[in-house]
């Protein structure tokens, strides 16, 4: 008898010892969770400083050349698609929207005539390419025919996900244009290719 209530003091000892255990784990687990918390918070306002100071870099080096004679609409757009608007201040924001206003016609021209002769040169990554660059710009540019060149480049490439997703663009916010109802055809036949 008298051995098993020592062996049950001792029990009771290893369980109390086992639940101050279980406890201090579970606030060091929760102290873990915080740093982890803050130091997400932290990477992601470093991601958020690096990118306002990426734009405003990008707007000052697009407004040079822009006030350059060397640089075309198109080598101004460039610059300026590296520009993350919403991480701008108001003032800087009204300097980006004059400039792309005076440079994005003239670039999504260049843009569009360049992707277009590489679709129908069957070079689909060089259309993908200027093609995407003409609907950040201008995603209505000639009534949706951009964004109907980009699912067209995208659907030759074999990449029918984001033919799809270009496709829906075209019928969904050019539905009066000539190209809606081509793009229905090829959405209805890349969404069956994918099943």
């Amino acid at each position: 008898q008298s051995r098993a209530d020592r062996m049950n003091d001792q029990m009771r000892e290893y369980s109390e010892e086992i639940k101050s255990l279980e406890a201090q784990v579970s606030a060091q687990t929760r102290t873990l969770d915080n740093y982890r918390a803050s130091g997400e918070n932290a990477e992601d306002a470093a991601q958020q400083t690096q990118t306002t100071r990426d734009s405003y870099e990008s707007l000052l080096t697009a407004q040079d050349q822009y006030d350059s004679p060397d640089y075309g609409d198109a080598d101004v757009a460039e610059t300026l698609l590296k520009v993350s608007r919403d991480s701008l201040g108001a003032n800087a924001q009204a300097a980006y929207d004059e400039l792309s206003a005076a440079v994005y016609p003239g670039a999504c021209d260049t843009y569009f005539a360049t992707g277009s002769e590489a679709l129908n040169s069957e070079d689909y990554q060089g259309a993908v390419d200027a093609l995407s660059k003409v609907v950040r710009m201008d995603e209505g540019y000639n009534s949706g025919q951009a964004l109907f060149y980009l699912a067209q480049a995208y659907q030759e490439s074999g990449d029918n996900d984001n033919a799809a997703t270009y496709y829906q663009r075209v019928v969904e916010g050019y539905a009066d244009s000539e190209y809606a109802a081509e793009a229905q055809t090829n959405l209805d036949e890349v969404s069956r290719a994918a099943q």
